[in-house]
């Protein structure tokens, strides 16, 4: 065997760097979320949602007392529940489930209850009620979308390299971003 080879002293974080092989540097935050990925999040947040707004306005229906607006107020609750989980579902699942479900659903449920809240503003115009019917889903959509892809950038931050350890070694080091 050869004598092992001494290492100059490092001073700075760009003595770290010259050392550092180009093949032994490994970021999987460069294999992250491709360009079209937005779209494809949305398309599958969209059917998904629709599943389930389509089964929670049915089981809503169904589950409520048979009053004079009983079932429109079940279907009503519903849906809003069944779209939210059903969008933010949909999303986590055609990222790979690299995200974080969690924080799916608080923004798909955050976007339903701000609209939610707006909609007494709007002081019961027919006008209002088609925005917050039609308006409230799309941003559901994007918003949960955007979440789920800058969560899944931020888990897969890993980087893994070699540093100088003592006089005559390597030693190892990883990073994880959060």
């Amino acid at each position: 065997m050869e004598a092992a080879q001494r290492l100059a002293p490092v001073t700075s974080f760009a003595d770290i760097r010259s050392l550092e092989p180009q093949g032994l540097a490994a970021t999987t935050s460069d294999q992250g979320p491709r360009k079209d990925a937005t779209g494809k999040l949305v398309l599958a947040g969209l059917g998904a949602g629709a599943v389930g707004w389509l089964s929670g306005l049915i089981i809503g229906a169904n589950l409520t007392d048979r009053g004079e607006y009983g079932a429109l107020i079940g279907g009503f609750w519903g849906s809003a529940i069944g779209g939210t989980l059903g969008i933010a579902t949909g999303v986590h699942l055609a990222n790979g489930r690299r995200g974080n479900f969690g924080y799916d659903i608080l923004m798909a449920g955050g976007v339903w209850m701000t609209g939610a809240m707006v909609l007494p503003m709007l002081g019961g115009a027919d006008a209002g009620v088609a925005a917050f019917m039609l308006g409230v889903p799309i941003v559901q959509l994007f918003a949960t979308a955007s979440i789920e892809l800058k969560e899944s950038q931020k888990r897969h931050d890993l980087k893994i390299s070699l540093v100088p350890s003592g006089i005559d070694g390597l030693g190892v080091r990883a990073s994880v971003g959060f």
